[in-house]
């Protein structure tokens, strides 16, 4: 699947991850409080923040990436796609043009998506939300159970649904807030 290129305090499995060692689809990447992982497969790269679990799979020429806790960057282009998976969401390139985005597992049902470059889509169910570049989206699933019966022989698919909240200007407008509040001279009366 790919070749590992930094390491600090992360591991391949349970064996401490060093540079050149080669990652196998279904292995679980891991980094520690401190930690780090960053891995080459293709033309993409995948960073493996601290504290945070994932394993790879390949699905039709995709690099597949589950994150099972914490927070993944990522760069993808068209020899090599990636995607990622994260608590029933999938967030993918949009396009085939380079993207360069962080997808946060912020909570069991809760993601924080960043996209810093190219065209970026997150999808739930048959649903597919557009994240532009230069944006961060806080994207919050909810499980909702069919009506109908329930028991034994009852149906047991679910149902997903996404709230996405735009959180780029939010965090902006807090930040202009702060620096105007705190910045004011002390002669001002």
């Amino acid at each position: 699947m790919g070749v590992v290129v930094a390491s600090e305090a992360a591991n391949v499995g349970d064996v401490a991850a060093a540079v050149g060692a080669t990652v196998f689809a279904g292995d679980l990447l891991s980094t520690r409080e401190s930690g780090g992982l960053r891995l080459r497969a293709g033309t993409a790269q995948l960073y493996l923040l601290a504290e945070s679990d994932a394993t790879l799979r390949e699905d039709s020429g995709t690099l597949d990436v589950t994150l099972r806790r914490g927070a993944v960057r990522f760069s993808s282009s068209q020899e090599f796609p990636l995607a990622v998976r994260a608590a029933n969401a999938l967030i993918r390139p949009a396009t085939t043009q380079p993207t360069h985005s962080q997808v946060m597992l912020a909570g069991p049902n809760e993601l924080v998506v960043s996209n810093f470059r190219g065209a970026l889509e997150v999808v739930v169910g048959n649903s597919v939300y557009p994240v532009p570049e230069g944006t961060t989206y806080r994207v919050m699933l909810e499980s909702q159970e069919p009506q109908g019966p329930t028991g034994a022989g009852a149906p047991a698919a679910r149902r997903a649904r996404a709230m996405m909240i735009f959180l780029g200007a939010a965090i902006a407008g807090a930040a202009i807030a702060f620096a105007i509040l705190h910045n004011q001279s002390p002669s001002i009366p």
